[in-house]
């Protein structure tokens, strides 16, 4: 279990970071968009296939996948994909205060995905810091707390769960942006940020 010391901590330095964060800020459809990044925790295998399934139908749509799952202490997963398009970390790949420190970790922070999926449900916080300071254009996510300062793209699903939180997502990205303008569930079920000009 992470420490909640060092989640204060941890989100102490985020802030700080935050504020000097320059990412190309753009609006993705899954039309568009080329280059996919995922978070995730593991919980167990059969959760695992879901994103699996995920990462096929990317894939099956000519996307360029990476996948980052966080595993929570010292779990060993028995099912292991052969997958390039899949890492793992645990908490001895970060720093005292959470942040990622493994050169693995900072490549995805530094990848400048068109895309970047946060199906971070139990809101991980060291799962929250790399989506945070990400250098994704384009950033979306399951409304949870803490949300609105990272993700610029937010679904509220009518179900819980995690299939159904990924259906929603791949439902709004295959819209696009102009046409959630004016989806009558738009304000009901998303939170959206306008980009300016002068965003880095």
């Amino acid at each position: 279990m992470i420490n909640k010391y060092k989640v204060t901590v941890g989100k102490f330095f985020l802030k700080r970071e935050l504020k000097k964060l320059k990412r190309n800020k753009q609006n993705f459809s899954l039309d568009n968009a080329q280059t996919i990044g995922i978070l995730y925790e593991y919980v167990n295998d059969d959760e695992f296939k879901v994103v699996e399934d995920l990462i096929h139908e990317l894939q099956g749509l000519k996307k360029e996948v990476k996948v980052l799952s966080f595993i929570p202490g010292n779990n060993i997963l028995e099912y292991i994909p052969q997958k390039l398009s899949v890492d793992y970390f645990q908490q001895k790949d970060l720093s005292w205060y959470l942040s990622p420190k493994s050169t693995y970790l900072s490549s995805f922070v530094e990848a400048q995905y068109d895309i970047l999926i946060d199906l971070n449900l139990n809101n991980c916080f060291p799962l929250t810091y790399v989506a945070a300071t990400s250098k994704a254009k384009y950033k979306v996510g399951i409304d949870k707390e803490g949300k609105m300062e990272i993700l610029d793209l937010i679904i509220r699903p009518m179900k819980n769960g995690l299939k159904e939180g990924i259906e929603e997502i791949l439902h709004f990205l295959k819209k696009g942006p102009k046409n959630l303008i004016n989806s009558k569930t738009f304000k009901r079920r998303l939170q959206t940020k306008k980009f300016k000009k002068t965003d880095p």
